[in-house]
């Protein structure tokens, strides 16, 4: 999974009920993740992939089919959220996570809020600014500025938001996807391309970090569990799926790890200021423009190409 996305004593009080050792190994982007398992990684029992890469690996019949039976807590699931984003119910796997991308940046450091994925383009940041070693979230910011869909088909589009994310590239300090929460907080970098709930850790502890959807639109995903065919103890990960959707487990999750849990029971068991949070609500605060990533079918080689360009730019 993601780093710093389930609380320790979580995992050691499922430890404690189960008589077991969970073991957890994180990777930094599903691409990442995707080919490790595809070519030779083996020994886990769950993954917790972003909801294109869930449908991706489940088309190649690499996840088991969940049997709704042996996961009593799945009522609590809000599946009317899950539709507004387009998503259906699945047996592939259980809605863990939701993720909202957009702009983090100081606010002692910047005389107005970035509202707008050019802020990238900006000369006089060169060098402290990050954007996410992410193809489809980086490239989908692209798309989402030059007005296409972030889930674009067109190999003219996405070679467009290719061209464009490597002219932003010149200005930045670095791709990054785990360290630009420590750089926005020391003030290393000025302006960051984040996940929501990274950006709300440290903006609980810095009140000087700011976070934003750009107008363009922003880019929303869900992450999933799912048990791997190759499991080697279905019964355990069942019942750690079960866990993981037991109300008052996630909201203690969610405060934690400050991602919105896909509960319908959990956010009345939440403190005022992530219930009120626009980082985790942005729908009670304003209208705002989000758009669900889902795998890229044919144009996945336009994007890996894309995406290629991008990180051999210099």
């Amino acid at each position: 999974m993601w780093s710093a996305y389930i609380k320790p004593e979580l995992i050691e009080q499922f430890q404690k009920d189960h008589n077991c050792r969970v073991v957890i190994d994180t990777y930094d982007s599903n691409e990442a993740m995707y080919t490790k398992l595809k070519f030779g990684g083996s020994g886990y029992d769950i993954i917790f992939p972003s909801n294109y890469f869930l449908d991706l690996m489940n088309s190649q019949d690499m996840l088991l089919p969940l049997q709704d039976n042996r996961i009593p807590n799945l009522k609590y699931v809000d599946w009317e959220f899950l539709k507004l984003l387009g998503l259906q119910k699945t047996s592939a796997g259980i809605p863990y996570m939701t993720s909202f991308s957009g702009i983090a940046w100081r606010m002692d450091r910047l005389s107005r809020e970035p509202d707008s994925w050019g802020i990238f383009g900006n000369q006089d940041l060169k060098g402290r600014m990050t954007m996410l070693n992410d193809m489809r979230e980086t490239l989908g910011a692209g798309l989402l500025f030059l007005g296409y869909s972030a889930n674009s088909q067109s190999p003219e589009e996405i070679a467009k938001a290719g061209a464009l994310v490597s002219h932003w590239k010149h200005e930045l300090a670095k791709l990054e996807s785990e360290q630009y929460k420590n750089g926005i907080a020391n003030a290393e970098y000025l302006v960051v391309h984040g996940y929501s709930g990274d950006c709300l850790q440290v903006a609980r502890v810095s009140k000087n970090i700011g976070f934003s959807y750009p107008k363009e639109g922003s880019i929303v995903s869900v992450d999933y569990a799912a048990i791997m065919k190759s499991s080697h103890d279905i019964n355990l990960a069942y019942a750690f799926l079960n866990f993981l959707l037991d109300p008052k487990v996630a909201a203690e999750n969610m405060e934690f790890t400050n991602y919105r849990c896909v509960n319908s029971e959990s956010r009345h068991l939440l403190p005022e200021e992530l219930r009120s949070s626009p980082l985790l609500y942005p729908e009670l605060y304003r209208e705002v423009r989000f758009e669900c990533l889902f795998p890229s079918g044919a144009a996945r080689k336009d994007y890996i190409k894309a995406w290629d360009e991008v990180k051999s730019a210099s």
